[in-house]
């Protein structure tokens, strides 16, 4: 039988969810960070970040806080559609484990190029995240082709991928993606729930 298949060999999925929180939840997760960025040191070890502010221990474990329940239900749901999506699998992994911590960054504070290394999927949530000229506030994510083997096509191929994230967004990538954050320069802040899953079936 005659006919062309495409086949994506090793495709890099990324999930981005547009409004996947309601403005109530951000509200709520804006005043519970910014409430620990004020009475807390920022926990910096083993941190990728140039400035910013980062929680300590798992965030989703601190549920008496107001919008931590239900944004653990927004990555989790997240994870979940997710996994079927990519799969084509019905049936869950066994085990899904997700622990969090949240930042808040203001002007020039940035992420340098990292991996989420011993997670299977990486999540970012953003709760408040005001809009900015390209590439202000943006996320990129880098080819997990080497670059020194990037001749396919050259010329077409990117060697990035980038989200322009809005308040309200959720992007979620396999923990191996390396990925990094762009500054920006004017003095309002941004506030984003950050996320593992760990990921594995008996």
């Amino acid at each position: 039988m005659s006919g062309d298949t495409l086949i994506q060999a090793f495709a890099t999925p990324i999930f981005l969810r547009k409004r996947a929180g309601a403005p109530e939840l951000d509200a709520k997760l804006a005043a519970t960070v910014r409430g620990l960025a004020s009475e807390s040191p920022s926990d910096d070890a083993h941190r990728a970040h140039q400035g910013g502010f980062y929680t300590k221990g798992d965030f989703f474990e601190r549920q008496d806080l107001p919008g931590v329940k239900e944004m653990r239900q927004v990555a989790a749901k997240a994870v979940v559609d997710y996994i079927r999506q990519v799969t084509g699998r019905t049936d869950l992994p066994s085990r899904i484990q997700i622990i969090s911590w949240a930042a808040l960054t203001r002007a020039r504070d940035y992420q340098t190029p990292h991996v989420h290394a011993g997670a299977t999927l990486s999540g970012v949530y953003y709760a408040v995240a005001p809009p900015r000229p390209e590439p202000q506030g943006c996320i990129d994510f880098l080819t997990p082709v080497d670059l020194k083997e990037m001749t396919f096509l050259k010329g077409d191929s990117n060697t990035y991928c980038r989200v322009v994230p809005e308040a309200g967004d959720l992007v979620l990538f396999p923990a191996y993606l390396k990925h990094y954050t762009h500054p920006f320069f004017d003095e309002h802040e941004r506030i984003v729930i950050v996320f593992n899953a760990h990921v594995s079936r008996d």
